[in-house]
């Protein structure tokens, strides 16, 4: 097996030049394989670089208080991960040799199988949906990187079935993130609405366009596996990074505003609808004595609740002492 030039024959030496200390060559008899040029290696170790300097980032800001930890911490774990997965693949580590003669990095698909579904958590918690959508969405997720990873590790017909699946998966994810879980935003109200937007679209755009460099890449295998690891880099770093650092700016309208937007809390306004008093009539009740004025008869007031529900009812107070 080739290697840049350089016959494979699955010693220590060969296994160490191509895929780091201790790498197996399995070539499943495969005269050549496709790997990633050093060109390829430069750019995973970029990508390392920028995942980890955004981690650092988003780990400040997510340190500053209890609400920008509730929202930020999520996609520090995003970056963080990922970081890791990029350091594996460009110092050698983190692949094998697919059955149709490609380096496959198995590092990208276990980074994938648990940074996506942080990513759908931060949407959950942006968006303010049912913690049981949110773990309905995941589990989908799972099984869309799961087929694709099944399908890059077959061949013939097979592979393409597990494509198939993949896009299932993903259709619903896509559907849900743009209907009720932007419903849930937009009534959820405050900044909600405009970061989810943001934030969605980034994921809707990027996970659509996985599916498609896959089909050129570990699927036809027209994409060398040097412009994958370009492509697949540009991706992550937008559904990721990007999205780490828009969900930061949070920091500039206040994180509880995200977190806690429609929530709604109870005020008590005070409506004086009837106002007899025996002793004074043409007076106003002192703010904030309920019951407790003298010469109070009937005092009339309703209880507001701030937020999208509506008031919670009327309370009469009989007459004062």
């Amino acid at each position: 097996v080739k290697h840049q030039g350089r016959l494979l024959t699955g010693s220590r030496a060969d296994a160490d030049d191509a895929g780091g200390e201790g790498a197996k060559i399995d070539v499943h008899g495969c005269k050549t394989v496709d790997m990633a040029s050093s060109f390829g290696k430069a750019l995973l170790e970029f990508t390392f670089i920028v995942m980890a300097a955004i981690t650092l980032l988003l780990g400040i800001n997510a340190a500053k208080s209890k609400a920008a930890g509730k929202v930020l911490f999520p996609v520090t774990f995003v970056t963080g991960i990922s970081s890791i997965a990029y350091f594996s693949m460009a110092s050698g580590g983190g692949w094998v040799i697919a059955p149709d003669c490609r380096q496959l990095f198995i590092a990208r698909y276990i980074d994938w199988i648990i940074t996506t579904p942080l990513l759908i958590i931060c949407l959950g918690l942006v968006s303010g949906v049912d913690k049981w959508d949110i773990m309905a969405l995941c589990l989908s997720d799972v099984l869309m990187v799961a087929s694709l990873a099944a399908g890059a590790l077959t061949v013939g017909n097979v592979k393409w079935v597990w494509w198939f699946f993949a896009i299932c998966w993903l259709l619903h994810i896509i559907f849900s993130l743009g209907k009720s879980w932007a419903e849930a935003a937009k009534a959820k109200g405050g900044e909600s609405s405009s970061v989810y937007s943001k934030l969605a679209g980034i994921i809707v755009i990027t996970w659509f366009l996985y599916p498609i460099v896959w089909v050129f890449a570990e699927g036809f295998g027209n994409f060398s596996v040097t412009f994958e690891v370009l492509i697949f880099a540009i991706l992550d770093v937008i559904s990721k990074a990007i999205f780490g650092l828009i969900l930061m700016s949070g920091a500039n309208t206040g994180y509880e505003a995200i977190e806690h937007a429609g929530r709604g809390s109870v005020t008590p306004q005070l409506d004086v609808r009837t106002w007899r008093g025996r002793q004074h009539r043409d007076e106003s009740p002192p703010a904030g004595r309920l019951g407790s004025v003298v010469g109070l008869e009937m005092l009339e007031w309703t209880m507001v609740e701030v937020g999208p529900r509506k008031a919670v009812g009327d309370v009469r107070s009989a007459r004062g002492a």
